[in-house]
């Protein structure tokens, strides 16, 4: 690789000197190989052959275009800058290692396309294309957050939205992580302390005297509160409760199961429901029955729940997921195995199950910070995968672009 200088006829018979620097093969977001080259058009040109003095002046411009041509890859060598050794591209630079694994990640789902693609273009737009490995740190994180709230601007000049700069910020670290993962980071970079702050979302759990009073008062639609003195007791979503029917409930002597589903990394498991629950869902129906079929849609059984939670004098916003969020909260305070806890929430990475504790504002038993402190190295990241990218792809990684 190297500066070539190209000499381009134009309509009025001059000639214009143009800079032209292949930088490499790279591979857009569809998997296509595409070459990558920097053009740097100087300013002036070689006159019209019937002009006086032609060949003269000929000579001394390509000599002075030949002669900035040097001086340009002569810095660029003197910098590091300049990629001329593929081996060390590979190895040193993050924007082509960024962008091959936000192809990989579209072709392995297209749904998620627009933001990553959206990541990208930002990424790029606030760092510099030979920006290395060493590079990326923490004040590097920290810093790119910054600029998507307070820099970035949509065409319209109006700031992102606080839900998207959250989501390409998380698709950046995801990156960060995997590349981390690979070797090609030291040390994985902290996520800046505002984005943990700005994030974290506290989750309502319902006091003791509180259930103790929903309890008591009575409230027309029973559906409403069964399932909720149910999700208190079990931890099961509102969907989950809303489509439950009769025949997924089955009967071992006394003992009563609930199926659940089958997730992608864990098996379908029966689910023992409670002594005082069964005394609340009654005598069984017949199979193809709803167990709630007064639980409606989300929004009304919420607005149902808001009216008898007035009734039993509760001055609080709670909703259906803060009897989820309840069970978690016993289910700790009661030194349940995290594991457990996992599998009654339908979590299908410990992860997920250890930023919802987070979120319950609880101090945590001594047993279960360590266990969450040291999670396997499968459970570290969720989805992580090892060396997504073919020897082929990243053969064809290199760093593209510079600014003169």
């Amino acid at each position: 690789m190297k500066i070539r200088l190209r000499q381009l006829k134009n309509k009025n018979g001059t000639v214009s000197l143009r800079l032209d620097t292949f930088m490499g093969y790279y591979t857009d977001a569809y998997g296509k190989r595409k070459a990558k080259r920097i053009r740097e058009t100087l300013p002036f040109h070689i006159p019209a052959e019937d002009s006086l003095n032609y060949e003269e002046e000929k000579i001394q411009l390509l000599k002075k275009a030949n002669q900035i041509r040097l001086e340009k890859e002569f810095q660029l060598l003197k910098n590091g800058d300049y990629p001329f050794s593929t081996a060390q591209t590979k190895k040193a630079f993050f924007v082509p290692y960024l962008e091959g694994l936000v192809a990989f990640k579209i072709s392995n789902k297209k749904n998620n396309e627009a933001v990553w693609m959206g990541m990208q273009r930002w990424y790029k737009l606030f760092a510099s294309p030979i920006i290395q490995f060493k590079s990326i740190n923490e004040k590097h994180c920290a810093s790119f957050y910054h600029f998507l709230q307070n820099e970035a601007k949509k065409s319209n000049g109006t700031s992102l939205a606080k839900s998207t700069i959250r989501l390409y910020y998380q698709k950046f670290y995801a990156i960060v992580q995997q590349a981390y993962l690979d070797g090609m980071i030291k040390d994985l970079p902290s996520q800046p302390t505002s984005f943990k702050t700005e994030n974290i979302k506290y989750k309502t759990v319902l006091k003791q005297y509180e259930v103790v009073a929903l309890r008591s008062a009575s409230f027309v639609n029973k559906d409403v509160k069964n399932a909720f003195l149910m999700s208190i007791e079990m931890g099961i979503k509102l969907g989950q409760l809303r489509s439950l029917k009769w025949q997924d409930i089955q009967h071992e002597r006394e003992e009563w199961y609930i199926k659940m589903p089958e997730k992608t990394n864990s098996k379908a498991f029966f689910y023992p429901i409670p002594e005082n629950i069964k005394q609340l869902l009654g005598d069984p129906k017949p199979d193809e029955t709803k167990v709630f079929p007064l639980l409606r849609s989300a929004s009304e059984a919420n607005v149902q729940l808001l009216k008898w939670v007035i009734k039993a004098g509760i001055a609080r916003h709670i909703t259906f997921e803060s009897a989820r969020n309840t069970f978690a909260y016993n289910k700790v305070v009661n030194n349940t195995p995290v594991e457990k806890i996992q599998l009654c929430l339908g979590h299908q990475n410990l992860r997920t199950t250890e930023k919802f504790i987070q979120q319950l504002q609880i101090e945590l038993p001594k047993g279960l910070v360590a266990k969450l402190q040291t999670p396997t190295k499968e459970q570290r990241f969720v989805r992580q995968v090892k060396n997504p990218l073919s020897s082929k792809i990243k053969a064809q990684l290199t760093a593209y672009s510079y600014q003169f």
